[in-house]
Order: structure tokens, then C-alpha cells, then sequence
């Protein structure tokens, strides 16, 4: 199977269905498109769009509190449907400085993805930049799909566009890695995305980036997603420079750093699943 051509794609990875009736004009409820398929099953979501979807919702809540959302961690309870899917969140501890939201994601009356956020109250610009982690090579040119063998393509892999800049990297090469990706449909329809969403929307795939055991050699799945944020990313490019931690009982995770164009902007962790098949 090939990846779907641009012009075939969905208009967007969710359509808003329903507004929230104690929020008017805030959608809770969305229809998820084909564009949202992971690369395992043309019926199960890849965990990027859903997971930028429910941390939408609570950079909107932080927002409200005149807050800046820094930190989210998302737990992948159950594998998200192809579906319609409904978001709520709830702040469950609220300061003029900080607070800590809560989310979840449900489809069919159950929850499927989890959340928790730190939203804090932005110091004057005075604080020195600390940034220690090196440079991303640059975006390379356009380039053929690299990757990934046996997977399902016509969802998510082809609504975003990949750029690798090792020459004989890919989602089939062992990592760790770099790569570049940006959406080719917006988040929502006739919605416009904003840093924070497409931030999400690449995040979950960097376990794929870092991959450094044999997927095919082993059952291999994340069950959560944190990111962190210094600030927020510009431009419509994210980037992930990615490694895997791994031990032969069992654990491992993937950490990386995510880039745009000018530099590091945010950190992501995953605890990862490894069995034998």
C-alpha cells in the first residue's frame, strides 16, 4: 500500500460535532476522520492527532486562568477508535500562579486517554535563555517516504510529510535519530492550529524515531506521552532528536528533544512495553 496523495486526504483529523452547553461556542464532541489511523490498524488512531486534541482543551482551560500550559503528560489507556471521540477537562487545583489540570479523552462511554497539565503564570521577560542541547541539522529537501514496512499508510503517515536528514535514515532504520515532520491537514477543520497542538501532533512519534530494538522481533508499544515546554515552537515544521533506554527485563523508554527552526523548544519522555512476541 502507498501513502494516500495529498489531494485524496481528509480536510482535517477531526471534525467538530457538538458544542460544550455550560461553554457556548467550545466544541467537546469531534468525528474522527481517516486521517487520524496509526500505522498499526486503519480502525485504531495514531496517538499524535488525539493527544494534541485533548491537550488543545487544556491549553484552553490554562488560557482562561491567564496561565501558560508547561507541562503535559497523557496516559494511552486504551487504543483510541476511529470514532467519534469526547473531551473534558477540569482544573483541580487552581493558584494565581499555578495550576494543575486534568483531561480525559473517551469514545464509545470510555476513557482513552488520560491527562494531567502544570499551567503556570509567565515571569517578565528577564530571565536568562539556558539552553544546552546542539544544534538540529536544517530541513531537508523533499523526499520519497522512508518507511514503514508492514504498517498501515493511509491514515496519519500520509497526512503528515517526513524529512530525514540522515541519508540512510527511516522508520525501518535503527535509531537513535533526527527527523523533521509537519502536518499536511490542520488538527480541526476550519480551525487554525496553534503551536501547542502541532507540538502534540508530531510528539507521540518519537518513539518511532528512537526506535533501537526490532519491532518486528518484538511486541513494542508506548503507554504514555509527557512533553515539557521552555516555550513554545514557531513555525509550522517540529523536529525530534531521539534515543532509546532499554534493559533486558523488560523497561525501556524513549526520550528527545523537539525543535522548529530556531533551535530546542521542548523535551518528551514515553515508557515503552517491550515483550516477546
Amino acid at each position: 500500500m502507498s501513502l494516500v496523495p495529498p489531494s485524496d486526504l481528509p480536510d482535517s483529523f477531526f471534525v467538530a460535532t457538538r458544542d460544550d452547553p455550560d461553554t457556548p461556542d467550545t466544541f467537546d464532541t469531534f468525528d474522527s476522520t481517516s486521517a487520524t489511523a496509526g500505522p498499526w490498524s486503519a480502525e485504531a488512531q495514531h496517538g499524535g492527532p488525539p493527544s494534541a486534541l485533548l491537550t488543545r482543551a487544556l491549553d484552553a482551560a490554562a488560557t482562561e486562568r491567564g496561565l501558560r500550559l508547561v507541562r503535559v503528560s497523557i496516559e494511552l489507556a486504551r487504543p483510541v477508535p476511529v470514532a467519534t471521540v469526547h473531551v473534558r477537562t477540569e482544573v483541580v487545583k487552581g493558584g494565581s500562579r499555578t495550576s494543575i489540570l486534568e483531561g480525559a479523552l473517551s469514545s464509545g462511554g470510555k476513557d482513552v486517554l488520560i491527562a494531567r497539565a502544570w499551567a503556570v503564570r509567565e515571569s517578565p521577560g528577564t530571565i536568562p535563555s539556558v539552553d544546552h542541547e546542539p544544534a538540529m541539522p536544517p530541513v531537508p529537501g523533499p523526499q520519497e517516504f522512508r518507511g514503514m514496512s508492514g504498517a498501515h499508510l493511509g491514515g496519519y503517515l500520509s497526512a503528515m510529510e517526513w524529512r530525514f536528514p540522515g541519508a540512510r535514515s527511516s522508520f525501518d532504520s535503527l535509531g537513535p535519530d533526527d527527523m523533521w515532520a509537519r502536518q499536511r491537514v490542520p488538527l480541526i477543520a476550519d480551525e487554525k492550529d496553534t503551536p501547542v497542538t502541532r507540538a502534540l501532533v508530531v510528539a507521540d512519534t518519537n518513539w518511532a524515531v528512537a526506535f533501537e530494538l526490532d519491532r518486528h522481533g518484538y511486541f513494542l508499544v508506548n503507554t504514555d506521552l509527557t512533553v515539557t515546554f521552555a516555550r513554545w515552537p514557531i513555525g509550522e515544521w517540529i523536529g525530534l532528536r531521539s534515543r532509546t533506554r532499554a534493559e533486558p527485563f523488560g523497561t525501556a523508554y524513549a526520550v528527545g528533544t523537539m525543535y522548529d527552526m530556531n533551535g530546542s523548544f521542548a523535551s518528551v519522555s514515553q515508557s515503552l512495553l517491550v515483550s516477546t512476541l
